[in-house]
């Protein structure tokens, strides 16, 4: 007759699934709800056959309800608890189900009922009752007194005076049965705005009666729309993490509470003016065991312009095979110069960030094709300028493969000229189905997907060819320089992640042939 499970439902009827793998150990109050009972059950595989009563007992712990800028309370010492003898046939309401085999039980964990204070002789006067002293108002989000309740609840069987003296013994070790049980209030975010600055990406958001400073934000999707109706999720996975910067609620200035995700919370920054398709962040509180599946901030929105910073300009000043360098200037449009200017080839991941009338050298520039330069302003109090563009001529094709480090004192820069060879495999991210016995795709995420590749040429590492000598070297050097920049004919430009490098030796040619496998990473 062992307990087998424990849990808590705002009802006193379970569903089957609830019934056969046991009652929630951990219960929600949105934001909105209030319930007026709260129905501790517990599972057996015998009934009253067996079971004369139950000694139900509670203790708990709790976090108090946080007020605006007072600080952030913590988990109380555990109380000491509440306990009731309760008739197993008339009080704790005994049921089962058609398919499941076993016996549903349940009780009023609001009403469990005498002081126990150490001291089992000790009566206490009336009001001291679990619902009493926990939730007075009823359970509900707006009429509570704690953001969080943890309850340790315990049973113990007494069993039926016919029961003989052997299989009494026998059953001791399974006469007892306890389970912690959690409470969370549960607050309702509402997105109010998303902008960017000179931080990375704020993101505004309400949260009614709801004022904790230590709630920790993650961001699973940020999903910006793309011209083809297509979304490119921007969002590092797994998922980047940390602490919100304001909580919702401060009476004095406004409701909107605030959270900053930096730039490496994205595969690339998003740009003021794109329109953002999804948006998930999911928010929990260091109270709270990680994997609590707690509330969320969803929405759409556009990328807020705050363009409070002078639009800077563009001037080139060379190009090469080599590199492209562009003088930074200001337009005056705002009447506020920016204190540093971040420029990039468009569609690039590696921003340089310079200061107002610096040269700026922008390393492995696109071949063969035309390139394009962009360059924003921040300020040191977080404004940001507009988007600057420059449009450079395209530099002449090549027929070779380049792979340079992006940091220069890691290696140096290879050019794969002789009976070159290029072998790329692109993935899309989709999930595919099985429909009638064949394979569909039911999905496709945007433009995300994997590209990996692998090029192959010959080198002459003898000193004796001359100009033509390239030491391998450099090649090898490459499986330790970090992230690089892989460019070809016609445009090609990958910022990638060289995973290997090989070598094989041709002693009737005597060259030696180099292997570089490399992953695209933005």
């Amino acid at each position: 007759m062992p307990v087998v499970s424990m849990g808590m439902s705002w009802l006193t009827s379970l569903t089957y699934d609830e019934m056969a793998n046991g009652a929630p150990t951990t219960l929600f109050v949105p934001h909105g709800e209030v319930h007026n009972d709260l129905y501790l059950h517990w599972h057996t595989y015998t009934g009253t056959d067996w079971a004369k009563a139950f000694n139900v007992s509670v203790a708990w712990r709790y976090v108090p309800k946080t007020a605006y800028g007072i600080g952030d309370t913590g988990w109380t010492t555990y109380a000491d608890g509440l306990w009731s003898q309760l008739d197993a046939a008339t009080e704790c309401h005994p049921s089962t189900s058609d398919g499941f085999s076993g016996y549903d039980w349940w009780v009023n964990l609001g009403n469990l009922g005498e002081y126990r204070n150490n001291d089992p002789d000790y009566m206490a006067p009336s009001g001291t009752s679990v619902q009493q002293q926990l939730a007075p108002n009823g359970w509900g989000f707006s009429q509570r007194k704690y953001d969080f309740i943890e309850i340790k609840a315990a049973i113990r069987v007494i069993w039926q005076d016919d029961i003989d003296e052997a299989t009494l013994e026998a059953m001791r070790p399974y006469e007892r049965f306890s389970q912690t049980l959690l409470l969370v209030a549960q607050p309702k975010y509402t997105l109010a705005g998303v902008q960017y600055d000179a931080r990375g990406v704020v993101v505004n958001f309400t949260a009614t009666d709801w004022h904790r400073s230590d709630d920790r934000w993650g961001l699973n999707e940020f999903i910006v729309a793309k011209e083809d109706l297509t979304g490119e999720d921007l969002a590092v996975t797994p998922g980047y993490y940390g602490t919100i910067d304001k909580p919702a609620g401060d009476p004095l200035t406004t409701d909107t509470g605030r959270l900053t995700l930096p730039p490496e919370a994205f595969t690339r920054l998003p740009l003021p003016g794109e329109a953002i398709q999804k948006l998930r962040i999911r928010m929990n509180t260091p109270v709270l065991p990680i994997e609590t599946e707690w509330a969320w901030i969803e929405g759409i929105a556009d990328v807020g312009d705050s363009a409070v910073c002078d639009t800077p300009t563009l001037t080139l000043v060379s190009s090469d095979a080599d590199r492209v360098v562009v003088e930074v200037g200001t337009t005056h449009d705002k009447d506020n110069p920016p204190d540093a200017v971040h420029v990039a080839f468009a569609g690039a991941s590696e921003w340089h960030v310079v200061a107002l009338g610096d040269e700026v050298t922008l390393p492995c520039p696109p071949l063969g094709a035309p390139i394009t330069v962009q360059a924003y302003g921040t300020t040191d109090e977080g404004g940001v300028s507009g988007i600057a563009t420059l449009e450079v001529a395209a530099l002449p094709d090549v027929d070779w493969i380049t792979i340079a480090p992006v940091d220069a004192s890691t290696g140096d820069p290879v050019r794969m000229r002789f009976n070159v060879k290029s072998d790329w495999t692109r993935s899309p991210e989709m999930t595919v189905v099985k429909l009638s016995g064949r394979e569909r795709e039911s999905a496709f995420y945007g433009e995300g997907g994997t590209a990996s590749g692998t090029v192959t040429c010959d080198i002459l590492d003898r000193s004796s060819y001359g100009d033509l000598y390239q030491p391998r070297a450099a090649f090898e050097r490459l499986a330790y320089a970090g992230p690089c920049v892989l460019r070809g004919p016609d445009g090609e430009r990958r910022y990638v992640a060289v995973e290997s490098v090989g070598e094989s030796w041709d002693t009737v040619r005597h060259v030696k042939t180099m292997k570089v496998s490399v992953r695209e990473v933005s």
